[in-house]
């Protein structure tokens, strides 16, 4: 439950080092040139539980400068340390991987675009999806949105990729400029049968998030919660999730990304709730930005299907709810599920 305290109850201030240096990084390791520009991007994902693998291959990220200049491009395989390819699964929460590291621009404003490599059947250098039951190297496509505008030989893009355009204004700055694209694979990742690409990652569920404007919400869920939980559902087991849904959401209106009644409102986010010893149970949602949310905590999770083939089963439900949960810039929110309601 929050804590009675005022505003305190919500956030703690940037020095909470453990998840947000991870989160938002060191500043002023090195000497700052007034003139240039430092980018960093990196990629995060939400949380999934039904696949145990989703490696995304990127190949490379331009910048389009919104005054005139040409496009900025980088290889992305020649930059990061894995070639270019994420597991996005062991990136959850507020966890992070590099693709582009300090890499010195000029400041001003630009529109980005990020190239990924489509996947081909059993060809584990490609984007592609390992399955939980059959462990099969399954290929992945992710939607395109829009092309890029680029020049030169670079206009050419590779048979088989896929661009990502983000129509969102980046503001570069003189020192560090830290961006994340933050996959939500629970909403945006399909299953198909008999078709080309066994799966698809929809395009409305990556967004590209300025670390600057972002803050991160961690908490913990009662071990009484939960096993409460087991019991008013009748299951033996469980997977436990923390939903986050916009503004402020009553727990009878809060839905799944699966299927929702007339009044449910659709969650924008989830985590999944972790535990080392079966005792203490966690869970991390990172890159939220700024603003007022609802947190729902479910113990059957696996009712809204993460890989969409099915409508969710109509035992899915929120068990507990707090609200409201205020986000702040470079701020950690924490907020635990610990009294049985």
């Amino acid at each position: 439950m929050l804590s009675p305290n005022t505003m305190d109850s919500f956030y703690k201030p940037a020095s909470a080092l453990g998840a947000l240096l991870m989160l938002f990084g060191c500043i002023g390791e090195e000497p700052i040139n007034r003139n240039t520009a430092m980018f960093n991007l990196a990629v995060s994902d939400a949380a999934i539980d039904s696949v145990d693998s989703v490696v995304v291959v990127y190949s490379k990220v331009a910048l389009l400068s919104l005054s005139g200049e040409q496009p900025i491009v980088m290889d992305i395989e020649l930059l990061s340390e894995e070639s270019g390819k994420v597991d996005l699964l062991k990136y959850q929460g507020s966890s992070k991987a590099s693709l582009v590291t300090n890499k010195a621009i000029p400041p001003g404003e630009y529109e980005l675009c990020l190239f990924v490599r489509n996947g081909e059947s059993q060809n584990d250098q490609l984007s592609h999806v390992v399955e939980t039951n059959t462990h099969s190297i399954e290929p992945l496509s992710i939607e395109s949105n829009g092309a890029c505008p680029l020049s030169g030989e670079e206009s050419e893009y590779n048979v088989g990729e896929s661009v990502l355009h983000f129509d969102k204004t980046l503001t570069l700055q003189s020192g560090d400029n830290h961006f994340v694209a933050e996959f939500d694979l629970r909403s945006g990742l399909q299953k198909h049968i008999e078709q080309e690409f066994t799966y698809t990652l929809q395009k409305e569920s990556i967004k590209l998030i300025d670390e600057r404007d972002a803050g991160v919400v961690m908490g913990t869920v009662d071990h009484s919660v939960i096993e409460q939980c087991r019991i008013d559902n009748l299951i033996a087991s469980t997977i436990d999730a923390v939903y986050l849904y916009p503004t402020q959401v009553a727990r009878s209106n809060m839905g799944s990304f699966s299927e929702n009644g007339r009044y449910a409102v659709e969650p924008i986010a989830a985590a999944n709730v972790t535990t080392y010893d079966g005792i203490h149970y966690e869970f991390d949602i990172g890159y939220v930005e700024e603003g007022t949310y609802s947190l729902g905590y479910t113990c059957v999770a696996d009712k809204d299907p993460a890989v969409k083939t099915e409508q969710a089963l109509p035992a899915f439900n929120i068990y507990q709810a707090e609200q409201p949960v205020k986000v702040y810039p470079q701020y950690l929110s924490e907020i635990d599920f610990s009294t049985i309601i």
